[in-house]
């Protein structure tokens, strides 16, 4: 199971110590239900700074990867390894894929698995 937080920051609440522990309580009830899952989020690279401690149990269980977007070269290999360079329309699709996205290979994946 996995599940995916697009733009943590975003969400109504009143900040970020109140968002890393309502994660902290989800983790723990997925340990407690006997789930096991991933979860993806999104939010700036400096969006848990200082709440390390607070966070725990949560921010040990994630580690943080910093999306790079994609050149076009790079959205055109994508392309290829996805769909397989036969596919039709190929450079016309990677363009437009590259321009919908702004190179963002998490946007890419929820495009080509849709």
């Amino acid at each position: 199971m996995i599940f995916f937080l697009d733009d943590l920051h975003n969400l109504a609440s009143p900040s970020a110590d109140a968002i890393a522990l309502s994660l902290r309580d989800q983790f723990q009830s997925f340990a407690v239900d006997g789930l096991n899952c991933s979860v993806c989020f999104s939010a700036p690279l400096n969006y848990f700074p200082n709440i390390r401690s607070f966070a725990e149990p949560a921010v040990r269980f994630y580690d943080k990867v910093q999306l790079e977007p994609f050149t076009p070269t790079e959205t055109s290999e994508y392309v290829a390894a996805v769909f397989g360079p036969t596919v039709a329309n190929f450079t016309e699709f990677s363009e437009w894929l590259h321009e919908k996205t702004q190179g963002h290979p998490y946007f890419m994946a929820f495009i080509a698995v849709n």
